[in-house]
């Protein structure tokens, strides 16, 4: 069995199929007028494979991201965002990271505590508790499932250390935001990463 394989100018494969000989093959290969056309022993994935300078069927590499495209004239993927979309992008990835450590837990006395919008929700209705009736007392259930005995001062603190860690992701975030708006092409946005 032969394969017969066909090819635009750049040397994206347009076409592959399967005959008996290789006088088939050619017989078929005449029709195609205007074509590069290519008879070889193995099979390959039209949709994976381009023809090289040298004329060899090469099989198109892992695609780096859901944004790159292959270029069949460089013979390789690139990524055709500008560097205001990488900007753009990188800025989401940040602000999504900052957002997911946020609403994770926080350190207070030397715990984490759950700061998910719900856990949040518990902590002022607590701290409302506190400021009605004092003298006020709790076992607080950390992160991890720990308790940490609070008395009213002490809970009444609570959101002001979650605000104060909130207040310095955003920092951070602002501080990455100031890297980027300085980025002077890809490289130098791929290097901003989010790591506080």
């Amino acid at each position: 069995m032969k394969y017969l394989y066909t090819f635009d100018a750049k040397g994206r494969c347009l076409s592959g199929r399967g005959v008996e000989t290789e006088a088939l093959a050619l017989a078929l290969a005449e029709r195609l007028s205007g074509m590069q056309w290519l008879i070889v022993d193995e099979q390959h994935d039209i949709r994976q494979s381009y023809l090289d300078a040298a004329l060899a069927i090469q099989p198109i590499p892992p695609r780096p991201s859901p944004f790159h495209t292959f270029d069949y004239t460089a013979k390789q993927w690139i990524d055709p965002r500008t560097l205001a979309d990488l900007k753009a992008a990188k800025w989401q990835d940040i602000k999504q990271a900052r957002d997911v450590q946020e609403a994770t837990s926080f350190p207070y006395l030397g715990k984490q505590i759950d700061s998910d919008p719900r856990s949040v929700q518990r902590i002022t209705t607590a701290v409302q508790a506190a400021d009605a009736a004092p003298p006020f007392a709790i076992d607080w259930t950390c992160a991890d499932n720990t308790t940490l005995a609070l008395d009213g001062p002490a809970m009444q603190a609570m959101p002001v250390a979650l605000a104060m860690y909130a207040n310095a992701l955003h920092q951070h975030a602002r501080a990455l935001r100031a890297q980027l708006d300085a980025a002077l092409n890809a490289d130098d946005v791929a290097a901003v990463v989010w790591a506080p």
